[in-house]
């Protein structure tokens, strides 16, 4: 009777699902806003990674973005729309309200979708303001691809935005284009701010306070903006 009373509890003993692992995608690109850049983006967290240090964004609280300086151990908290203002700093705004398919291409070894984004409704006013080839089904949010789109203008509807031009003084400009975009387990990595970094107040103290720098707004302009083409070559 013991046996048996064994045997059936066993039995009764629902087995565990085994836990899918957390994918992200890891996208080296060439751009405009941060030179060359690593973009980790995860389900609900994305982190960009340039010459200046690390940005941390968290769908949890998608108004805020964290600027990591890892040379002094410090972090910034900035607004997001302040954050993508000064990175488009000189960039013309577009407002996209209508998009045409053109169709599938191959970048980067993913299978994206080539779209061109117009600023008018108007067929007849046919240049477009923008093109773009996006992901149509990346493993992350809708949340995390609306931030993504906002450095670039675009809607967020048509997927993961991997490579980016926009008319700029009449010229098609690259915005960003890919270098290497892969699929990978989360495991090790680490999409969240490390542990000991101090807070600062401004991008100032974030950069430069260690250095004793005295600062203009003019020197962050030149600093983070006006040199692009120069970091994007490094």
């Amino acid at each position: 009777l013991c046996l048996i009373f064994l045997a059936t509890s066993s039995a009764a003993t629902p087995a565990k699902k085994a836990t899918k692992p957390e994918s992200f995608i890891e996208l080296k690109a060439k751009t405009s806003m941060f030179g060359n850049v690593t973009f980790l983006i995860a389900p609900k967290k994305v982190v960009i990674k340039c010459f200046t240090g690390s940005s941390i964004w968290n769908s949890c609280k998608p108004e805020q973005v964290q600027l990591v300086h890892p040379e002094d151990s410090c972090y910034l908290n900035i607004a997001t729309s302040d954050w993508v203002n000064r990175k488009r700093n000189g960039i013309d705004r577009v407002s996209i309200v209508r998009v045409t398919k053109l169709g599938e291409e191959r970048l980067a070894n993913q299978t994206c979708v080539h779209y061109r984004g117009y600023s008018s409704k108007d067929d007849s006013k046919a240049v477009p303001s923008i093109e773009f080839w996006s992901i149509p089904k990346p493993p992350c949010d809708k949340e995390t691809i609306e931030f993504l789109c906002k450095f670039f203008c675009l809607p967020s509807q048509y997927g993961l935005p991997i490579k980016v031009k926009q008319l700029q003084a009449g010229v098609f400009g690259t915005m960003m284009s890919p270098l290497s975009c892969e699929t990978k387990i989360i495991g090790s990595t680490n999409f969240d701010l490390p542990q000991g970094y101090r807070q600062v107040k401004d991008l100032g103290s974030l950069y430069f306070a260690e250095r004793g720098d005295s600062l203009e707004a003019s020197d962050l302009n030149s600093y983070f903006g006006s040199d692009r083409s120069n970091r994007s070559n490094r």
